[in-house]
C-alpha cells in the first residue's frame, strides 16, 4: 500500500516532509514476497521518482546556519535525537566513528547489495541492516545499486540509503560536529579527523574543520595529531589540520602551516591560503592569484572572493574564462596587481570593509500609481538597523532592481526606462546603459562589467558601454536571470522552469521551480547548486538542490525577491504586506520593517 508513505501534497510531488520523523518501514506485503515481472517494472518507476524525494528530504533545511548559542543547541540536540542519537560525548564519538570510511571493505558491501535481491526475505532484510550499520561507508555502493536492474535490489538500495541519509545525512553530521565541540570529550579531535574524508558535502567538511579548532586545543595548546596531520597521505586531513592550527592556535604554527601552501593538491593550497587570508596573512594572496588558472571553474570563486575583497577598486577588469589561455591570461592580470599593490597592502584593514553594517536596500513602487504601482514611478531606499530612511532617490521609471556598488553609488534598473544607471546619492545619472528590451535586472561585477537581465536574454557590458558576452533567448521567455560566480548564468522562465547556461549560453540542465512575479522576481543561486527562488502566486519561498529536489520552504504572503544573508537566514521582499522580513532556517519571522510602497527587491549590507 504506497499510501504509507507520507508525500507532501503541497506541489508536484515535493518529498517527505522533514517534519516526518521517519517513513513508514512496513515493507513486508510489498517486498516481502518476489513481484511479478508486471509488478516490478511499475515499481522500478515509481521507485526512481520515490529515490529521489526521499534522499532529498533528508537534506531539507541542512543548508541553513542558524545562529549559535541555546536555541542553536536546542535545535542540533533534536536534530540528532531525529536521528536515533545521544547527544551525549561518548555516542557522538562513537557515530564518527563508525561513520569514518577507512578502510573499507567494498568487496563486503557489495556483497551486501546482491543480498538485497536474494529469494530469501530474511537474507534482505538482514542485508538492508548491516548496510544501515555501515553508515556512510556503504553510501556510494548503494547510490550505483538505485539503478539496477533488478527492481528489488534498486528498491531496497533506495530504501537503505535514505535510512542512512536519515541517521547521518549533511544536517545530522553538522549538528553532531557542533555538539561534539560544545561537549568536548577526549578523543574528539581523532574521531573527527578519523571522518574527514567521508565528508562528501563541503558545508559538513566546513562544520567539521570549526569543531576541529575547538577541540583539537587542550589549555590553549594544540593537540599533537593536528601537527601529524599536516603530513596525512589524505589530503583533506591535511586542508582542516592546516585550517584548524591556523584559526585555534597562535604565530607559533604558522611556519608548519604555510608549508602548505606549496602543497601538491590545489584543495589543500586553496584551503590553507583563506585560513591565512583571515589571520591577515599576505602570503596567501599569491597562492590565491596562481589558483585562479587551476582550479575548477566551481572552486575559484572562493579565491576570487578573497583577491576582490583585498584589491578593492584596484581588481582587474577580467574574469576567468572557459579555455586555459583565458584563465592564464586572466591570472595574469593579478599578478599585475599583486605586483604593483601587494607591498602596502594592509589585510587588517579588510575586516572594517566586510563586516556587515545592518543597511537593508529597498526597491519599491509608490503605491499612488495604481495597483500594485503600476503607473509606473518608484524609489531606492536604504533603511538603517531601527527602519528609518538613510538616504532615498525618487522619481525613478518603474525600478525593480538597485545594488549599492560603492558608498555613494547605487546602480538602478528601470523597467519601463530600458535602463540602467549608476547613480551618487544625489540622484545624479553618472553611468547609463540603454537597451532595446523591458529590463528585470542589473549587477556591477567584479571585474567592473555591468550584467543586464531583459525579457529576451543576458547582457554583459564594460564600463564604456559596450557589449561583451550577449546570451539571447527564444521568445522573450525570461523573468529572472543571474550570472553565477564560475560564470554559467542561470534563468527562470516565464512558465517557472529553472535554466543553468554555460558561459557560451549552451543549456546545461533545467527543472521546474514555479512561477515568479513576471516583473521584479529574481532568482538566488549559492554557490553549491542549490536555488532559491520566491514563488509570488503560491505566497511562499522554496529552496531546490542543483537536481531540482525541493529542500525546504516557507510561507510568505507574495514574495518578489529573495537574498540569502550571511548568517543564513533568507530576506524577503514581502510585496503582498508592503514590508521587508528576514527569516530563520524554520519560516520563522525574526525581523521586519514595513515600507512606504509596494516593494520588488531587497538586499542588506
Amino acid at each position: 500500500d504506497l499510501t504509507q508513505y507520507p508525500v507532501a501534497t503541497s506541489g508536484p510531488l515535493v518529498g517527505f516532509r522533514p517534519a516526518y520523523k521517519r517513513a513508514a518501514c512496513g515493507y513486508g506485503p510489498l517486498v516481502g514476497d518476489r513481484l511479478p515481472q508486471a509488478g516490478r517494472l511499475w515499481l522500478r518507476a515509481f521507485m526512481s521518482h520515490w529515490t529521489a524525494l526521499s534522499i532529498s528530504a533528508c537534506l531539507a533545511g541542512a543548508s541553513f546556519a542558524a545562529p549559535p548559542g541555546s536555541e542553536q543547541k536546542a535545535r542540533d540536540e533534536e536534530t540528532v535525537k531525529t536521528a536515533e542519537l545521544a547527544a551525549d560525548g561518548p555516542a557522538l564519538l562513537a557515530f564518527f566513528k563508525k561513520n569514518a570510511v577507512g578502510d573499507v571493505d567494498l568487496s563486503r558491501i557489495k556483497k551486501l547489495v546482491e543480498d538485497l535481491g536474494d529469494d530469501s526475505f530474511a537474507v534482505r532484510e538482514k542485508a538492508n541492516h548491516q548496510l544501515v550499520n555501515l553508515g556512510v561507508a556503504a553510501r556510494g555502493p548503494l547510490r550505483e545499486a538505485v539503478t539496477n536492474p533488478d527492481v528489488e535490489i534498486a528498491f531496497r538500495a533506495a530504501r537503505t540509503l535514505e535510512q542512512i541519509e536519515r541517521q547521518s545525512g549533511p544536517q545530522v553530521v553538522c549538528a553532531a560536529a557542533r555538539l561534539l565541540a560544545e561537549r568536548n570529550p577526549d578523543g574528539a579531535a581523532e574521531a573527527l579527523l578519523a571522518f574527514v574524508p567521508a565528508a562528501e558535502d563541503q558545508g559538513v567538511l566546513d562544520e567539521v574543520s570549526r569543531a576541529l579548532t575547538v577541540v583539537g586545543f587542550r589549555a590553549g595548546k594544540p593537540q599533537p595529531l593536528l601537527a601529524d596531520a599536516l603530513a596525512d597521505k589524505v589530503a583533506l586531513r591535511r586542508a582542516v589540520a592546516a585550517e584548524a592550527l591556523c584559526r585555534g592556535g597562535g604565530v607559533e604554527q604558522r611556519p608548519a602551516v604555510r608549508k602548505l601552501l606549496q602543497d601538491p593538491d590545489a584543495v589543500v593550497r586553496l584551503r590553507t591560503a583563506l585560513a591565512l587570508f583571515d589571520a591577515h596573512e599576505k602570503v596567501a594572496l599569491p597562492v590565491l592569484v596562481a589558483l585562479v588558472a587551476e582550479l575548477h571553474r566551481d572552486q575559484v570563486w572562493r579565491a576570487e572572493d578573497a583577491l576582490y575583497l583585498a584589491a578593492g577598486d584596484k581588481a582587474p577588469i577580467g574574469s576567468a574564462g572557459p579555455d586555459e589561455a583565458a584563465r592564464r591570461d586572466y591570472r595574469r592580470q593579478w599578478e599585475h596587481w599583486w605586483k604593483e599593490n601587494g607591498k602596502d597592502l594592509d589585510l587588517a584593514k579588510l575586516e572594517q570593509r566586510q563586516r556587515p553594517q545592518g543597511f537593508t536596500l529597498v526597491t519599491m513602487l509608490d503605491v499612488n500609481n495604481g495597483v500594485g504601482g503600476r503607473g509606473g514611478t518608484g524609489r531606492v531606499q536604504e533603511l538603517d538597523a531601527e527602519g528609518k530612511v538613510r538616504w532615498q532617490l525618487e522619481g525613478l521609471r518603474y525600478p525593480v532592481d538597485a545594488q549599492m556598488i560603492g558608498e555613494d553609488r547605487v546602480l538602478v534598473t528601470e523597467y519601463n526606462g530600458r535602463q540602467v544607471t549608476e547613480r551618487n546619492l544625489k540622484n545624479e545619472v553618472l553611468w547609463t546603459k540603454t537597451v532595446n528590451n523591458l529590463v528585470l535586472g542589473g549587477r556591477r561585477l567584479p571585474n567592473g562589467n555591468t550584467f543586464i537581465v531583459s525579457r529576451n536574454g543576458l547582457l554583459e557590458v564594460d564600463k564604456d558601454g559596450k557589449d561583451v558576452v550577449t546570451v539571447p533567448r527564444p521568445g522573450n521567455d525570461v523573468a529572472a536571470g543571474v550570472r553565477l560566480r564560475n560564470g554559467d548564468y542561470a534563468v527562470v522562465t516565464n512558465l517557472g522552469q529553472f535554466v543553468r547556461l554555460n558561459a557560451e549560453g549552451k543549456e546545461l540542465k533545467s527543472f521546474p521551480v514555479g512561477q515568479i512575479l513576471a516583473i521584479g522576481g529574481n532568482v538566488e543561486v549559492l554557490p553549491n547548486g542549490r536555488v532559491i527562488v520566491p514563488l509570488y502566486s503560491q505566497n511562499k519561498v522554496v529552496e531546490f538542490d542543483s537536481d531540482g529536489k525541493q529542500l525546504w520552504e516557507a510561507a510568505v504572503t507574495q514574495p518578489s525577491s529573495v537574498v540569502r544573508l550571511l548568517n543564513g537566514n533568507v530576506l524577503v521582499a514581502n510585496r503582498g504586506a508592503r514590508s521587508v522580513v528576514e527569516i530563520d532556517r524554520h519560516g520563522k519571522e525574526v525581523w521586519k520593517q514595513t515600507v512606504e510602497g509596494t516593494p520588488m527587491k531587497a538586499s542588506r549590507r
